[in-house]
């Protein structure tokens, strides 16, 4: 025999069973005091949320979820000891909480004040603790800036939790994030690269670098590995990687200096003659741009002298107006105490050392020590009035000279 029972009586028993439920939840089990803590710590009443957990937890000694609203109320009131000892204490029953993303913040929020307190232990502990309940796969915001600041206290994980973190903001297009991540980053590899190349390792160190190429356009990173490259004898892509560092950083007068001293010595080493007149042309570029300094005039000097065997005891480069037209002038002796001197070349260039003319002869004996004179076949312009004149003897370069400026050795 069936029972009928009429629909309103059906929806009341099952109200009233779903409230019996509920009311038996709130006031029998530990959500009471969670629901009832959680709100104060919202609230920002944080005494008031302790005492309400200490009474559930006196209830209820053995729930993870009180104890964590426990430790985090201490922690936010400022105990950090309080609330170390209550995680550590209670590991079996908070390793039910592993998946529980808020506490997986907290264990990091809770890491990163006991580094900021100089608690390295207790800051390790913990975050090694998150990257063990941290869900795997988890590509989001939150997991990105958890490690940024796990990595601020993992030395040794740093780089990797950090690259990581860049990856998914970067992903996520989380701009602020992102340019966290690279100000940490950058910092790091530089570090990593320099301790390299200090020990030789110079190809792990312009692997290093190339991450950092990942991060954007940096003139550092440029200079860097053009340095390197140098080291390693590859002095064309040296020289396009330190003139983009130059690009990016037009006014950095160190770089300049440096790959003007590298050009230098690549001039020294090369006996490609063309190769040698393209990096002084390079270096006279250099160091007449940017400001004026001492270090720039003392290295221009050096450099105009790199073939002192070569003694010219007077030259003097003047503008000669014939007729409507100028024309460079380069008046000079070379000195009876050279070596044996084959042939001399005189290159003149305006300004933007583009080539006006080339003198070439041979010397003989009889022209040592006598006052030489030689002008361009081809006239200037009336408005370029810096024009260069360079002296080789026996095919090496020996100095440049500008007009208006007489030298004398």
């Amino acid at each position: 025999m069936s029972i009928y029972i009429k629909p309103h009586i059906l929806i009341v028993v099952t109200l009233l069973t779903t409230l019996f439920i509920v009311g038996y939840c709130i006031f029998f089990t530990p959500t009471k005091y969670i629901i009832n803590g959680d709100a104060q710590i919202k609230s920002g009443k944080t005494a008031k949320a302790i005492s309400i957990l200490e009474q559930g937890l006196k209830q209820f000694p053995n729930d993870p979820t009180i104890k964590f609203k426990l430790a985090q109320s201490y922690l936010l009131s400022g105990e950090i000891d309080t609330a170390n000892k209550i995680i550590i204490n209670n590991k079996k029953s908070l390793a039910l909480l592993m998946s529980n993303k808020d506490f997986q913040d907290f264990l990091v929020e809770l890491s990163f004040t006991n580094k900021r307190a100089e608690n390295k232990k207790y800051a390790g502990i913990f975050a090694e603790k998150y990257l063990k309940y941290q869900t795997l796969n988890e590509n989001s915001k939150r997991v990105a800036a958890n490690y940024l600041k796990i990595g601020q206290v993992l030395e040794k994980k740093s780089v990797l939790l950090w690259e990581k973190a860049y990856n998914i903001a970067h992903a996520l297009k989380e701009h602020k994030l992102t340019e966290d991540l690279r100000a940490l980053l950058l910092p790091r590899y530089f570090q990593i690269a320099t301790n390299l190349k200090l020990n030789k390792k110079y190809i792990k160190a312009l692997s290093v670098l190339k991450k950092a190429h990942i991060l954007g356009k940096n003139a550092k990173v440029s200079f860097q590995e053009g340095l390197i490259n140098f080291k390693l004898g590859k002095i064309d892509l040296a020289q396009k990687q330190l003139e983009e560092a130059i690009q990016l950083e037009s006014d950095n007068d160190d770089y300049k200096l440096t790959y003007a001293n590298i050009l230098k010595h690549a001039a020294s080493d090369t006996k490609d003659q063309h190769k040698r007149d393209e990096y002084f042309n390079k270096i006279r570029l250099l160091l007449s741009s940017g400001n004026e300094n001492s270090r720039k005039a003392s290295f221009l000097k050096r450099v105009t002298n790199l073939n002192a065997k070569y003694k010219i005891p007077q030259a003097d480069l003047t503008i000669t107006e014939l007729g409507d037209y100028l024309y460079p002038t380069f008046g000079f002796s070379i000195s009876q105490d050279n070596l044996e001197i084959k042939d001399c070349k005189i290159i003149f260039l305006d300004s933007g050392m583009n080539e006006i003319d080339v003198y070439e002869s041979s010397v003989s004996s009889s022209e040592l020590g006598q006052p030489l004179e030689i002008t361009s076949k081809n006239p200037i312009s009336n408005e370029d009035t810096n024009i260069y004149a360079q002296v080789f003897l026996n095919g090496e370069f020996v100095k440049e000279y500008k007009t208006g400026i007489r030298i004398e050795d």
